[in-house]
Order: structure tokens, then C-alpha cells, then sequence
């Protein structure tokens, strides 16, 4: 059986959820159906396509001031815990960024490894 199922994340900037979508090599699609099993849809802010592949889509919904994640969980073929520790991850780094490059700080180097990453900035 087939249904949309919405998970609630602590993500709450938009603009950074969006960016950490594109550096987990994803392409953020805009309009508000989103794609699940024998066409049938549910509206979300925007959306990408399931990593697995085929016509099913993760769409985004703002709920109050967090985003919920909305899919045919059950259909998508995406390991729903694995996508959001991914998506997780890249988002912390894009809120973290942003919030320094606001105070004036550049990334001077930047480490990538063993699920950690490590930032140097300098003012």
C-alpha cells in the first residue's frame, strides 16, 4: 500500500535547506505537486526528485517555522534515515556558513571526512 508521509525536521532556514539540497547533488524544483505512487500528488513549498530514481518525488512543506519532508516513503526507494543524515549534515554546515559569512569571516579551508567536517575561517 501507498501513501504520503510527512516527517518533521528542525530545519528552519529555507534558503539554507535549499542550498545543502544542491550540495547533496540535488536540483530543487519548484511548483507544488509533488509525484507519488499511481499519480497521485500532495502540495509542498518545493521539491526534488527521490534519489532512487523514477517519477517520485521529496517535497518540502514549511510548517510553522520548521519544514516537514513529504513522500511515498513507501515507494520512493530512498532510506528515509540515510537521506535526512545526509540532508542533516549538509544543512548544518550551510546554516554555520552563512552565519559567519554575515559576521565576516571566509572560508580558509575546509575538510571533509569520516562524517565530519572541519571549517577554518578568518576574518
Amino acid at each position: 500500500m501507498s501513501h504520503f508521509t510527512k516527517v518533521k525536521t528542525s530545519f528552519t532556514d529555507g534558503v539554507a535547506l535549499k542550498r545543502a539540497l544542491v550540495a547533496c547533488g540535488h536540483k530543487v524544483l519548484g511548483g507544488r505537486a509533488v509525484a507519488g505512487w499511481l499519480g497521485k500528488t500532495v502540495d509542498a513549498e518545493f521539491k526534488i526528485k527521490a534519489p532512487s530514481g523514477g517519477s517520485y518525488e521529496i517535497g518540502f512543506v514549511k510548517r510553522g517555522n520548521r519544514y516537514e519532508l513529504v513522500s511515498d516513503w513507501s515507494m520512493n526507494g530512498v532510506n528515509q534515515a540515510k537521506f535526512i543524515a545526509g540532508l542533516n549534515r549538509a544543512y548544518g554546515r550551510e546554516v554555520v556558513v552563512a552565519k559567519l559569512e554575515d559576521q565576516g569571516f571566509v572560508i580558509e579551508k575546509e575538510i571533509d571526512r569520516n562524517d565530519e567536517i572541519r571549517l577554518v575561517m578568518r576574518r
